[in-house]
Protein backbone atom coordinates (compact mmCIF):
# COMPACT_ATOMS: atom_id res chain seq x y z
CA UNK A 1 0.00 0.00 0.00
CA UNK A 2 2.74 2.45 0.98
CA UNK A 3 4.74 1.52 -2.11
CA UNK A 4 1.99 2.07 -4.68
CA UNK A 5 0.63 5.18 -2.93
CA UNK A 6 4.02 6.87 -2.93
CA UNK A 7 5.51 5.59 -6.19
CA UNK A 8 2.35 5.68 -8.31
CA UNK A 9 2.70 9.39 -9.03
CA UNK A 10 6.14 8.75 -10.53
CA UNK A 11 5.51 5.45 -12.29
CA UNK A 12 1.96 5.82 -13.60
CA UNK A 13 1.74 2.16 -14.59
CA UNK A 14 1.87 1.26 -10.88
CA UNK A 15 -0.82 3.76 -9.92
CA UNK A 16 -4.48 2.82 -9.81
CA UNK A 17 -5.99 2.23 -13.21
CA UNK A 18 -7.87 5.34 -14.41
CA UNK A 19 -10.94 3.21 -15.09
CA UNK A 20 -11.03 -0.29 -16.63
CA UNK A 21 -8.30 -2.92 -16.16
CA UNK A 22 -5.96 -3.26 -13.20
CA UNK A 23 -2.50 -2.26 -12.02
CA UNK A 24 -0.41 -3.26 -9.01
CA UNK A 25 -2.16 -0.65 -6.86
CA UNK A 26 -5.55 -2.21 -7.57
CA UNK A 27 -4.58 -5.43 -5.78
CA UNK A 28 -4.12 -3.87 -2.36
CA UNK A 29 -7.67 -3.27 -1.13
CA UNK A 30 -9.37 -6.48 -2.33
CA UNK A 31 -6.55 -8.51 -0.80
CA UNK A 32 -7.08 -6.58 2.43
CA UNK A 33 -10.77 -7.52 2.35
CA UNK A 34 -10.02 -11.15 1.51
CA UNK A 35 -7.73 -11.49 4.53
CA UNK A 36 -10.29 -9.75 6.74
CA UNK A 37 -12.61 -12.60 5.81
CA UNK A 38 -9.97 -15.29 6.33
CA UNK A 39 -9.40 -14.09 9.89
CA UNK A 40 -13.11 -13.46 10.52
CA UNK A 41 -13.96 -17.14 10.06
CA UNK A 42 -11.55 -17.96 12.89
CA UNK A 43 -12.12 -15.05 15.26
CA UNK A 44 -15.93 -15.46 15.40
CA UNK A 45 -15.90 -19.15 16.28
CA UNK A 46 -16.13 -18.36 19.99
CA UNK A 47 -19.44 -16.57 19.43
CA UNK A 48 -21.27 -19.47 17.83
CA UNK A 49 -23.67 -21.74 19.63
CA UNK A 50 -26.30 -20.06 21.80
CA UNK A 51 -28.32 -17.00 20.96
CA UNK A 52 -26.61 -15.10 23.77
CA UNK A 53 -23.22 -15.91 22.29
CA UNK A 54 -24.34 -14.66 18.89
CA UNK A 55 -25.60 -11.42 20.45
CA UNK A 56 -22.20 -10.92 22.07
CA UNK A 57 -20.60 -11.61 18.70
CA UNK A 58 -22.88 -9.10 17.00
CA UNK A 59 -21.91 -6.46 19.52
CA UNK A 60 -18.24 -7.26 18.93
CA UNK A 61 -18.65 -7.05 15.13
CA UNK A 62 -20.69 -3.82 15.34
CA UNK A 63 -18.20 -2.07 17.62
CA UNK A 64 -15.26 -3.06 15.45
CA UNK A 65 -17.04 -1.99 12.25
CA UNK A 66 -17.84 1.42 13.75
CA UNK A 67 -14.25 1.86 14.90
CA UNK A 68 -13.02 1.09 11.39
CA UNK A 69 -15.53 3.50 9.85
CA UNK A 70 -14.72 6.46 12.08
CA UNK A 71 -10.98 5.80 11.92
CA UNK A 72 -11.40 5.92 8.14
CA UNK A 73 -13.21 9.25 8.37
CA UNK A 74 -10.46 10.55 10.64
CA UNK A 75 -7.69 9.56 8.24
CA UNK A 76 -9.30 10.26 4.85
CA UNK A 77 -12.21 12.54 5.65
CA UNK A 78 -10.35 15.82 5.41
CA UNK A 79 -7.09 17.43 6.38
CA UNK A 80 -5.55 14.96 8.81
CA UNK A 81 -3.41 15.84 10.71
CA UNK A 82 -2.77 19.58 10.61
CA UNK A 83 -5.38 21.15 8.32
CA UNK A 84 -8.59 20.29 10.13
CA UNK A 85 -11.92 19.18 8.68
CA UNK A 86 -14.57 21.00 6.73
CA UNK A 87 -17.94 19.38 7.45
CA UNK A 88 -19.32 20.88 4.23
CA UNK A 89 -16.85 18.94 2.07
CA UNK A 90 -15.76 16.05 4.32
CA UNK A 91 -15.24 12.72 2.61
CA UNK A 92 -17.42 10.03 4.15
CA UNK A 93 -16.05 7.14 2.12
CA UNK A 94 -12.62 5.57 2.29
CA UNK A 95 -10.61 2.39 2.64
CA UNK A 96 -11.25 1.63 6.30
CA UNK A 97 -14.85 2.75 5.92
CA UNK A 98 -15.41 0.12 3.23
CA UNK A 99 -13.63 -2.55 5.27
CA UNK A 100 -15.88 -1.73 8.23
CA UNK A 101 -19.02 -2.07 6.08
CA UNK A 102 -17.99 -5.36 4.50
CA UNK A 103 -16.74 -6.78 7.80
CA UNK A 104 -20.03 -5.97 9.52
CA UNK A 105 -22.27 -7.70 7.00
CA UNK A 106 -19.97 -10.69 6.49
CA UNK A 107 -19.73 -11.04 10.27
CA UNK A 108 -23.51 -10.96 10.63
CA UNK A 109 -23.85 -13.62 7.91
CA UNK A 110 -21.32 -15.80 9.72
CA UNK A 111 -23.11 -15.40 13.05
CA UNK A 112 -26.79 -15.45 12.14
CA UNK A 113 -27.39 -17.24 8.85
CA UNK A 114 -27.80 -20.92 9.77
CA UNK A 115 -25.78 -23.77 8.41
CA UNK A 116 -27.59 -26.63 6.71
CA UNK A 117 -28.89 -29.15 9.21
CA UNK A 118 -27.49 -32.55 8.42
CA UNK A 119 -26.08 -35.42 10.35
CA UNK A 120 -22.34 -35.25 10.80
CA UNK A 121 -20.45 -38.20 9.37
CA UNK A 122 -17.46 -39.31 11.47
CA UNK A 123 -15.35 -40.12 8.42
CA UNK A 124 -15.59 -38.33 5.11
CA UNK A 125 -14.30 -39.47 1.78
CA UNK A 126 -11.88 -36.80 0.51
CA UNK A 127 -14.28 -35.60 -2.20
CA UNK A 128 -17.26 -35.48 0.17
CA UNK A 129 -15.29 -33.46 2.73
CA UNK A 130 -14.47 -30.77 0.18
CA UNK A 131 -18.05 -30.60 -1.08
CA UNK A 132 -19.36 -30.46 2.51
CA UNK A 133 -17.44 -27.24 3.20
CA UNK A 134 -19.61 -25.59 0.55
CA UNK A 135 -22.88 -27.40 1.16
CA UNK A 136 -22.84 -26.82 4.91
CA UNK A 137 -22.60 -23.09 4.25
CA UNK A 138 -25.05 -22.98 1.35
CA UNK A 139 -27.45 -20.53 3.02
CA UNK A 140 -24.57 -18.24 3.92
CA UNK A 141 -23.23 -18.30 0.38
CA UNK A 142 -26.72 -17.38 -0.82
CA UNK A 143 -26.87 -14.45 1.63
CA UNK A 144 -23.48 -13.15 0.50
CA UNK A 145 -24.45 -13.57 -3.16
CA UNK A 146 -27.43 -11.25 -2.63
CA UNK A 147 -25.00 -8.35 -2.29
CA UNK A 148 -23.55 -9.13 -5.73
CA UNK A 149 -27.01 -9.52 -7.25
CA UNK A 150 -28.11 -6.19 -5.76
CA UNK A 151 -24.99 -4.51 -7.10
CA UNK A 152 -25.57 -5.87 -10.60
CA UNK A 153 -29.25 -4.92 -10.56
CA UNK A 154 -28.54 -1.34 -9.53
CA UNK A 155 -25.53 -0.94 -11.83
CA UNK A 156 -27.30 -2.03 -14.98
CA UNK A 157 -30.95 -1.38 -14.14
CA UNK A 158 -31.04 2.14 -12.69
CA UNK A 159 -31.80 5.03 -15.05
CA UNK A 160 -29.16 7.77 -14.73
CA UNK A 161 -30.49 11.21 -15.72
CA UNK A 162 -28.47 14.13 -17.01
CA UNK A 163 -27.07 16.23 -14.19
CA UNK A 164 -25.61 19.63 -13.46
CA UNK A 165 -22.01 20.00 -12.32
CA UNK A 166 -22.05 22.52 -9.48
CA UNK A 167 -18.89 21.63 -7.55
CA UNK A 168 -15.41 21.35 -9.07
CA UNK A 169 -14.13 24.03 -11.39
CA UNK A 170 -14.86 25.48 -14.80
CA UNK A 171 -13.25 23.50 -17.66
CA UNK A 172 -10.89 26.18 -18.93
CA UNK A 173 -7.87 24.39 -20.42
CA UNK A 174 -5.76 27.26 -21.76
CA UNK A 175 -2.14 26.49 -20.78
CA UNK A 176 -3.37 24.52 -17.78
CA UNK A 177 -0.88 22.09 -16.24
CA UNK A 178 -2.64 21.44 -12.93
CA UNK A 179 -6.09 21.48 -11.42
CA UNK A 180 -7.38 24.66 -9.86
CA UNK A 181 -8.82 24.35 -6.35
CA UNK A 182 -12.31 22.91 -6.37
CA UNK A 183 -15.13 25.24 -5.42
CA UNK A 184 -18.88 25.72 -5.56
CA UNK A 185 -19.41 26.94 -9.10
CA UNK A 186 -21.27 30.14 -9.74
CA UNK A 187 -24.51 29.76 -11.70
CA UNK A 188 -22.77 31.06 -14.82
CA UNK A 189 -19.94 28.50 -14.44
CA UNK A 190 -22.12 25.41 -14.07
CA UNK A 191 -22.46 22.95 -16.90
CA UNK A 192 -24.64 19.96 -17.71
CA UNK A 193 -23.41 16.38 -18.11
CA UNK A 194 -25.67 14.59 -20.61
CA UNK A 195 -26.61 11.05 -19.56
CA UNK A 196 -30.19 9.71 -19.66
CA UNK A 197 -28.98 6.11 -19.93
CA UNK A 198 -28.97 2.78 -18.09
CA UNK A 199 -26.00 0.52 -17.49
CA UNK A 200 -23.29 2.95 -18.62
CA UNK A 201 -19.93 1.69 -17.35
CA UNK A 202 -17.45 2.74 -20.06
CA UNK A 203 -16.63 6.05 -18.33
CA UNK A 204 -17.55 7.36 -14.88
CA UNK A 205 -19.84 10.32 -15.50
CA UNK A 206 -23.04 8.38 -16.28
CA UNK A 207 -22.44 5.23 -14.25
CA UNK A 208 -24.99 4.24 -11.64
CA UNK A 209 -22.15 4.20 -9.10
CA UNK A 210 -21.43 7.90 -9.57
CA UNK A 211 -25.17 8.64 -9.66
CA UNK A 212 -25.75 7.12 -6.23
CA UNK A 213 -22.68 8.88 -4.82
CA UNK A 214 -23.99 12.25 -5.99
CA UNK A 215 -27.52 11.45 -4.84
CA UNK A 216 -26.66 10.18 -1.35
CA UNK A 217 -23.46 12.08 -0.53
CA UNK A 218 -23.50 15.26 -2.62
CA UNK A 219 -20.94 16.48 -5.15
CA UNK A 220 -19.01 18.51 -2.59
CA UNK A 221 -18.19 15.29 -0.66
CA UNK A 222 -16.82 13.51 -3.74
CA UNK A 223 -13.85 14.12 -6.02
CA UNK A 224 -12.34 14.01 -9.51
CA UNK A 225 -10.23 10.93 -8.70
CA UNK A 226 -8.54 8.60 -11.15
CA UNK A 227 -10.74 9.42 -14.13
CA UNK A 228 -8.71 12.61 -14.65
CA UNK A 229 -5.94 10.30 -15.92
CA UNK A 230 -8.06 8.81 -18.70
CA UNK A 231 -7.04 9.51 -22.32
CA UNK A 232 -10.14 11.71 -22.68
CA UNK A 233 -8.71 14.03 -20.00
CA UNK A 234 -4.91 13.79 -20.23
CA UNK A 235 -2.61 13.89 -23.25
CA UNK A 236 -0.17 11.59 -21.44
CA UNK A 237 -2.58 9.01 -20.00
CA UNK A 238 -2.25 7.18 -17.66
CA UNK A 239 -0.08 10.03 -16.35
CA UNK A 240 -1.50 13.44 -15.55
CA UNK A 241 -0.05 16.96 -15.70
CA UNK A 242 1.63 17.87 -12.47
CA UNK A 243 4.76 17.43 -10.41
CA UNK A 244 6.01 14.17 -11.91
CA UNK A 245 4.54 14.54 -15.39
CA UNK A 246 6.87 14.31 -18.41
CA UNK A 247 7.62 17.49 -20.28
CA UNK A 248 4.78 18.50 -22.56
CA UNK A 249 2.14 16.62 -20.60
CA UNK A 250 -1.07 18.66 -20.66
CA UNK A 251 -4.79 18.32 -20.19
CA UNK A 252 -6.44 17.19 -23.38
CA UNK A 253 -7.72 20.31 -25.19
CA UNK A 254 -10.81 18.34 -26.24
CA UNK A 255 -11.41 16.97 -22.73
CA UNK A 256 -15.10 16.51 -21.87
CA UNK A 257 -16.40 18.69 -19.07
CA UNK A 258 -16.83 15.74 -16.68
CA UNK A 259 -13.04 15.61 -16.30
CA UNK A 260 -13.33 18.64 -14.02
CA UNK A 261 -16.29 18.03 -11.77
CA UNK A 262 -16.74 16.06 -8.57
CA UNK A 263 -18.87 13.10 -9.53
CA UNK A 264 -17.99 9.90 -7.61
CA UNK A 265 -15.88 8.32 -4.89
CA UNK A 266 -13.65 5.30 -5.64
CA UNK A 267 -14.90 3.76 -2.37
CA UNK A 268 -18.42 4.99 -2.94
CA UNK A 269 -21.83 3.71 -1.89
CA UNK A 270 -22.80 1.35 -4.72
CA UNK A 271 -19.32 -0.08 -5.34
CA UNK A 272 -19.01 -0.96 -1.64
CA UNK A 273 -21.97 -3.36 -1.72
CA UNK A 274 -20.26 -6.30 -3.50
CA UNK A 275 -17.16 -6.00 -1.28
CA UNK A 276 -19.12 -8.12 1.23
CA UNK A 277 -18.60 -11.07 -1.14
CA UNK A 278 -14.86 -10.33 -1.24
CA UNK A 279 -14.77 -10.75 2.53
CA UNK A 280 -17.00 -13.83 2.42
CA UNK A 281 -14.78 -15.65 -0.09
CA UNK A 282 -11.85 -14.97 2.22
CA UNK A 283 -13.89 -16.42 5.08
CA UNK A 284 -14.31 -19.64 3.11
CA UNK A 285 -10.55 -19.92 2.64
CA UNK A 286 -10.01 -19.37 6.35
CA UNK A 287 -12.64 -21.96 7.27
CA UNK A 288 -10.69 -24.66 5.41
CA UNK A 289 -7.93 -24.57 8.03
CA UNK A 290 -10.19 -26.34 10.56
CA UNK A 291 -12.75 -28.01 8.30
CA UNK A 292 -13.91 -31.54 9.15
CA UNK A 293 -12.42 -34.34 7.11
CA UNK A 294 -9.89 -32.26 5.16
CA UNK A 295 -6.27 -33.21 5.66
CA UNK A 296 -3.69 -30.63 6.58
CA UNK A 297 -1.68 -29.39 4.86
CA UNK A 298 -2.25 -31.30 1.62
CA UNK A 299 -6.05 -31.19 1.58
CA UNK A 300 -6.21 -27.51 2.52
CA UNK A 301 -3.59 -26.58 -0.05
CA UNK A 302 -5.29 -28.55 -2.81
CA UNK A 303 -8.71 -27.00 -2.08
CA UNK A 304 -7.23 -23.51 -2.05
CA UNK A 305 -5.37 -24.02 -5.34
CA UNK A 306 -8.38 -25.43 -7.18
CA UNK A 307 -10.74 -22.74 -5.90
CA UNK A 308 -8.24 -19.94 -6.59
CA UNK A 309 -7.80 -21.19 -10.16
CA UNK A 310 -11.57 -21.43 -10.68
CA UNK A 311 -12.20 -17.92 -9.34
CA UNK A 312 -9.38 -16.47 -11.44
CA UNK A 313 -10.56 -18.17 -14.62
CA UNK A 314 -14.15 -17.06 -14.04
CA UNK A 315 -12.96 -13.51 -13.41
CA UNK A 316 -11.12 -13.40 -16.73
CA UNK A 317 -14.11 -14.92 -18.53
CA UNK A 318 -16.43 -12.21 -17.20
CA UNK A 319 -13.78 -9.59 -18.00
CA UNK A 320 -13.60 -10.49 -21.70
CA UNK A 321 -17.22 -11.48 -22.25
CA UNK A 322 -19.34 -9.18 -20.11
CA UNK A 323 -17.81 -6.56 -17.79
CA UNK A 324 -14.13 -5.53 -17.70
CA UNK A 325 -12.24 -5.43 -14.41
CA UNK A 326 -12.78 -2.08 -12.73
CA UNK A 327 -11.77 -1.34 -9.15
CA UNK A 328 -13.76 1.87 -8.89
CA UNK A 329 -16.96 0.05 -9.87
CA UNK A 330 -15.91 -3.17 -8.07
CA UNK A 331 -17.02 -5.06 -11.15
CA UNK A 332 -17.84 -8.76 -10.82
CA UNK A 333 -14.84 -9.73 -12.93
CA UNK A 334 -12.60 -7.67 -10.66
CA UNK A 335 -14.14 -9.22 -7.54
CA UNK A 336 -13.59 -12.78 -8.80
CA UNK A 337 -10.08 -12.26 -10.16
CA UNK A 338 -8.85 -10.50 -7.04
CA UNK A 339 -10.30 -13.19 -4.77
CA UNK A 340 -8.63 -15.87 -6.88
CA UNK A 341 -5.27 -14.12 -7.03
CA UNK A 342 -5.23 -13.51 -3.27
CA UNK A 343 -6.25 -17.13 -2.65
CA UNK A 344 -3.34 -18.24 -4.85
CA UNK A 345 -0.94 -15.97 -2.96
CA UNK A 346 -2.21 -17.33 0.36
CA UNK A 347 -1.72 -20.90 -0.89
CA UNK A 348 1.83 -20.07 -1.98
CA UNK A 349 2.77 -18.58 1.38
CA UNK A 350 1.10 -21.50 3.17
CA UNK A 351 3.09 -23.98 1.05
CA UNK A 352 6.34 -22.16 1.77
CA UNK A 353 6.07 -21.59 5.51
CA UNK A 354 3.34 -23.75 7.06
CA UNK A 355 3.54 -27.20 5.49
CA UNK A 356 6.58 -28.53 7.37
CA UNK A 357 5.93 -31.34 9.83
CA UNK A 358 5.71 -30.09 13.43
CA UNK A 359 7.47 -33.26 14.60
CA UNK A 360 10.70 -32.58 12.72
CA UNK A 361 12.98 -29.58 12.13
CA UNK A 362 11.70 -27.52 9.19
CA UNK A 363 13.60 -28.05 5.92
CA UNK A 364 15.97 -25.43 4.58
CA UNK A 365 13.44 -24.05 2.07
CA UNK A 366 10.91 -23.46 4.86
CA UNK A 367 13.47 -21.75 7.11
CA UNK A 368 14.59 -19.56 4.21
CA UNK A 369 11.00 -18.63 3.29
CA UNK A 370 10.15 -17.76 6.89
CA UNK A 371 13.24 -15.56 7.14
CA UNK A 372 12.57 -13.75 3.86
CA UNK A 373 8.89 -13.20 4.63
CA UNK A 374 9.40 -12.23 8.29
CA UNK A 375 9.28 -8.44 7.57
CA UNK A 376 5.87 -8.89 5.94
CA UNK A 377 4.72 -10.95 8.92
CA UNK A 378 5.74 -8.22 11.36
CA UNK A 379 4.00 -5.54 9.29
CA UNK A 380 0.93 -7.72 8.73
CA UNK A 381 0.51 -8.32 12.46
CA UNK A 382 0.30 -4.55 12.95
CA UNK A 383 -1.41 -3.63 9.69
CA UNK A 384 -3.83 -1.09 11.20
CA UNK A 385 -1.02 0.57 13.15
CA UNK A 386 1.06 1.04 10.01
CA UNK A 387 -1.98 2.12 7.98
CA UNK A 388 -2.76 4.77 10.58
CA UNK A 389 0.76 6.07 11.07
CA UNK A 390 1.81 6.00 7.43
CA UNK A 391 0.03 9.26 6.62
CA UNK A 392 0.30 10.57 10.17
CA UNK A 393 4.08 10.22 10.29
CA UNK A 394 4.44 11.90 6.89
CA UNK A 395 2.24 14.80 8.01
CA UNK A 396 4.24 15.26 11.22
CA UNK A 397 7.59 15.08 9.42
CA UNK A 398 6.35 17.70 6.97
CA UNK A 399 5.97 20.10 9.90
CA UNK A 400 9.75 20.08 10.37
CA UNK A 401 11.14 22.92 8.26
CA UNK A 402 14.67 23.67 7.21
CA UNK A 403 15.53 27.35 6.78
CA UNK A 404 17.51 27.33 3.53
CA UNK A 405 19.92 30.28 3.15
CA UNK A 406 18.89 32.76 0.49
CA UNK A 407 21.39 34.51 -1.79
CA UNK A 408 21.98 38.00 -0.44
CA UNK A 409 20.97 37.08 3.11
CA UNK A 410 17.95 35.77 4.95
CA UNK A 411 16.31 32.41 4.44
CA UNK A 412 14.31 30.79 1.68
CA UNK A 413 11.14 29.01 2.84
CA UNK A 414 10.14 27.72 -0.58
CA UNK A 415 12.43 25.19 -2.26
CA UNK A 416 12.52 23.41 -5.59
CA UNK A 417 11.58 19.77 -6.05
CA UNK A 418 13.30 18.28 -9.12
CA UNK A 419 14.38 21.82 -9.94
CA UNK A 420 10.84 22.68 -11.06
CA UNK A 421 7.95 22.50 -8.61
CA UNK A 422 7.98 24.74 -5.57
CA UNK A 423 7.56 23.00 -2.23
CA UNK A 424 8.10 23.94 1.44
CA UNK A 425 11.62 23.31 2.76
CA UNK A 426 10.64 20.40 4.98
CA UNK A 427 12.66 17.47 6.27
CA UNK A 428 11.05 15.37 3.53
CA UNK A 429 12.39 17.80 0.93
CA UNK A 430 15.87 17.68 2.48
CA UNK A 431 16.03 13.88 2.39
CA UNK A 432 14.66 13.77 -1.14
CA UNK A 433 16.67 16.59 -2.68
CA UNK A 434 19.82 16.85 -0.54
CA UNK A 435 20.57 13.50 1.09
CA UNK A 436 19.73 11.57 -2.08
CA UNK A 437 21.08 14.18 -4.47
CA UNK A 438 23.75 11.73 -5.70
CA UNK A 439 20.97 9.89 -7.58
CA UNK A 440 20.57 11.86 -10.76
CA UNK A 441 17.27 10.51 -12.10
CA UNK A 442 14.27 12.11 -10.37
CA UNK A 443 12.07 9.01 -10.57
CA UNK A 444 14.79 6.68 -9.25
CA UNK A 445 15.56 9.10 -6.42
CA UNK A 446 11.93 9.13 -5.37
CA UNK A 447 11.75 5.34 -5.58
CA UNK A 448 14.76 5.04 -3.24
CA UNK A 449 13.18 7.57 -0.89
CA UNK A 450 9.99 5.49 -0.69
CA UNK A 451 11.92 2.26 -0.11
CA UNK A 452 13.78 3.95 2.76
CA UNK A 453 10.43 4.97 4.24
CA UNK A 454 9.10 1.41 3.97
CA UNK A 455 12.30 0.15 5.57
CA UNK A 456 11.69 2.46 8.54
CA UNK A 457 8.19 1.06 8.96
CA UNK A 458 9.57 -2.48 8.80
CA UNK A 459 12.00 -1.69 11.61
CA UNK A 460 9.22 -0.13 13.67
CA UNK A 461 6.99 -3.18 13.07
CA UNK A 462 9.82 -5.51 14.11
CA UNK A 463 10.33 -3.49 17.32
CA UNK A 464 6.61 -3.76 18.13
CA UNK A 465 6.73 -7.50 17.44
CA UNK A 466 9.70 -7.98 19.77
CA UNK A 467 7.92 -6.10 22.53
CA UNK A 468 4.67 -7.98 21.94
CA UNK A 469 2.76 -4.81 21.05
CA UNK A 470 -0.09 -5.24 18.57
CA UNK A 471 -2.56 -2.44 17.98
CA UNK A 472 -6.07 -3.84 17.71
CA UNK A 473 -9.36 -2.03 17.23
Amino acid sequence: MIFVDEVGDVYATLNHSPWNNTTLADYVMPWFLFMVGASLSMSLKKFKGTREARLRGTRFVTERALKLFFLGVLLQGGGWIMNGYNLATMRWCGILNRIGFAYFFAGCIELWVPERNRERVPEYTPAAAHVAVFSDQAYKWAAASLFVVLHLALTFGVFVPSWEARYGYAPSLSNTTSYAPSKYLAVSERYTIACDVRGAVATPECSASSYFDRLLLGQEHLGVWMSKRLPQCSTCSPQQPGHWAPKGCEWNPQAPSWCFTHMYDPEGVLSTIPSVMSVWIGAHFGRLVAADGISRPRGVLGHWCVLAAALSALGWLVHFVAWPMNKQLWSTSYLLWMAGSCGAALALVYALVDTASPKAPPPLRTRAARLLLAPLQFMGMNAILIFFFHGTASALIDQLYIATPKPGGGTLHVCKMNGVSETPCTLTWWVHEELLAFIGDDATRHLVYVLIKIGCFMVAAWACYRRGYFWKI
